[in-house]
């Protein structure tokens, strides 16, 4: 629960010198409450460090979900009251998916938000070239030759 805190701080220090020791601990205290804490997440190609637009972007914690598209210059902006670790889950047509934990551990000065930055690198996903060779013993044969009329299937299930 956020509450908004309008006393300024000419207001608000006298009455913490009566209660704290230290009122400046306490005042900054509940400033961090006020204050955004960004969160900046690029998303970048792993091979070329090139911006990835539209790549879908999802941050969640145990309680909170937020989904995003990454724009032109490949970044995403979002932002939270509170520390704390963030799952953060990048897609892209063409790409592996990634997911990582980011900590959320800026502090505000002045009033200020504060942000942290992360990069995602995500890697392209390579075609398959059924000519690669095979069989170690022999650089010549390639998969149609070793594996002559056979056939497979895989089943993917996503619960």
């Amino acid at each position: 629960r956020q509450s908004t805190w309008v006393l300024q701080q000419q207001q608000l220090l006298p009455l913490l010198q009566l209660q704290q020791p230290q009122p400046q601990l306490l005042y900054n205290s509940i400033l961090q409450h006020q204050t955004k804490k960004m969160i900046l997440i690029t998303v970048l190609d792993k091979e070329t460090s090139e911006p990835l637009e539209d790549a879908s972007v999802n941050i969640t914690t145990s309680e909170l979900s937020a989904s995003h598209q990454s724009t032109m210059e490949g970044l995403v902006k979002d932002f939270t009251f509170e520390y704390g670790v963030f799952t953060v889950t990048v897609g892209h047509e063409g790409y592996i998916g990634k997911q990582e934990d980011v900590t959320v551990d800026c502090v505000s000065i002045e009033c200020e938000d504060c942000e942290n930055t992360f990069s995602i690198n995500l890697e392209k996903i390579s075609s398959v070239n059924i000519t690669d060779p095979v069989d170690p013993d022999n650089d010549n044969t390639v998969i149609p030759q070793v594996c002559e009329g056979a056939t497979g299937s895989i089943t993917v299930l996503d619960y």
